[in-house]
């Protein structure tokens, strides 16, 4: 995701040039996350978006070069300001979390409105991109936070970890399921979702399971791998 400003300037970086000589002039710009770069989509920006930009530029016989000012880890601004961090120019490109941004960007919530449809990350990032490209809605959500879209990421599916072999609900039957309590703390980002949480685990506790609740508390300080 990009500031406008950036998007302009992808505009004019990325057109085409004439294979004449030509002097370069470099453009500074921040990229910037929440993450650290051990993060999937944050290690994406780091080994593709600025590893890559200048590769491409001179491959297109561009005389526009990229000097990244790279701000990881929360330097610049946390998870829940990223957003607002690229609308008032703290940093020119970074990853947004929609997840946090229900209000002001609720079509781009569908894939958290939406859960246990689909576990494979080609296909979500694809049906997202889609809908940016067919969807006028979907791409004005970031135009009146004075950004543009870039491209979509994805994370890790949601899993059930058993000793058991599991390949159908009664297969859950009788069995004890930990529910992990600090995602229950965190609440659901959506009034569906919750509803759709709440019916599972019904379904799971009329088929004779027993939901249980585990801790983890060192959850804040996992790492997406």
């Amino acid at each position: 995701m990009k500031k406008l400003v950036f998007c302009l300037a992808v505009a004019v970086l990325f057109g085409a040039a004439p294979a004449t000589a030509q002097k370069i002039e470099t453009i500074r710009l921040t990229i910037g996350s929440s993450h650290p770069p051990v993060i999937p989509w944050v290690m994406a920006m780091k080994n593709t978006v600025v590893a890559k930009t200048n590769k491409a530029l001179e491959a297109k016989n561009s005389k526009y070069r990229i000097e990244w000012n790279e701000a990881y880890g929360g330097v610049l601004y946390n998870f829940e300001n990223t957003l607002e961090a690229i609308e008032q120019g703290i940093t020119d490109f970074g990853w947004v979390g929609t997840l946090w941004e229900p209000a002001k960007m609720p079509l781009q919530n569908i894939m958290f409105a939406t859960p246990f449809t689909n576990n494979d990350p080609d296909v979500a990032v694809k049906v997202m991109q889609g809908m940016m490209d067919k969807n006028a809605s979907f791409k004005k959500e970031w135009e009146t936070q004075n950004a543009v879209y870039f491209a979509a990421t994805t994370s890790d599916s949601y899993q059930l970890f058993t000793k058991f072999p599991v390949k159908s609900l009664e297969d859950l039957k009788g069995r004890r399921i930990g529910l992990v309590k600090e995602f229950q703390e965190q609440g659901q980002p959506d009034p569906e979702v919750s509803a759709t949480f709440t019916a599972n685990l019904k379904t799971l506790q009329d088929l004779g399971a027993q939901v249980v609740d585990v801790s983890l508390p060192s959850l804040s300080y996992a790492i997406a791998v």
